[in-house]
């Protein structure tokens, strides 16, 4: 039995800082790591998709993890996201997110195996295959 990504065991720890100095609100920097819950290791090569709400002048951030599952996102506003996790054009995670600050988010999803079709079958036998 294959393990599909489209289903992988997924937890996602973020953690949003700033700091306001004079008045004046510094940017919020996300860091996060996606992580594989059953084999308990990062998950590298995902898109981490960050989009402000509607109308604001906020640009949407894409990256990819790197190696050990991790991803930031740097220069940031306060307030209200969207955070998706995806591999190739399949989502496999996604959450609201309020950036205020420290604070930190856990998601997980549980693995599931793929099922395997069985190869087409004729009247006569197995097909061969192509």
């Amino acid at each position: 039995m294959r393990t599909s990504l489209v289903s992988l065991g997924v937890a996602c720890f973020v953690f949003g800082l700033g700091v306001a100095l004079g008045g004046r609100v510094e940017a919020v920097e996300l860091h996060g790591r996606v992580l594989d819950v059953l084999h308990q290791r990062g998950v590298p090569g995902l898109t981490v998709r960050l989009t402000p709400p509607r109308g604001s002048h906020i640009p949407e951030q894409i990256t990819m993890t790197d190696a050990e599952g991790g991803f930031s996102f740097r220069g940031l506003s306060r307030g209200p996201y969207l955070i998706e996790v995806s591999q190739a054009l399949q989502p496999l995670y996604r959450q609201p997110i309020e950036l205020q600050g420290d604070q930190q988010l856990e998601i997980e999803l549980r693995a599931k195996p793929e099922p395997i079709s069985p190869p087409p079958v004729s009247p006569s036998g197995p097909l061969p295959p192509k």
